[in-house]
């Protein structure tokens, strides 16, 4: 059931970014921005990730090192996409038995 849900909100962040390419191409495009916790964030884009680098046989690791919860104004969908795109790519690039360290400070 894990699996499907992860896949379910990957495959609606990457549909998200089809249509945000459509409305940018037009100028339409207008963000969404909100006070978030940065941490939440980023953590949320880590989980959502996890069936992948399981079934890569990759480690994929969050450290949040901040002191206190960090809040700033961000299009949460759109830093999702970028957040996913990146940890995507680090698990596609890295070694079998590897590790993918998401780390903020």
């Amino acid at each position: 059931m894990r699996l499907i849900s992860n896949t379910t909100k990957h495959l609606l962040i990457v549909t998200q970014g089809n249509l945000d390419k459509h409305l940018l191409s037009r100028n339409k495009f207008k963000p969404k921005l909100e006070a978030l916790s940065l941490t939440k964030v980023i953590e949320s884009a880590v989980h959502i990730m996890k069936i992948k680098a399981e079934t890569s046989e990759v480690n994929l690791e969050f450290e949040g090192l901040l002191t206190g919860d960090k809040f700033v104004m961000i299009d949460k969908s759109r830093t999702h996409q970028i957040l996913i795109n990146l940890i995507d790519n680090a698990i596609k690039f890295s070694f079998r038995g590897g590790t993918v360290l998401v780390k903020i400070e």
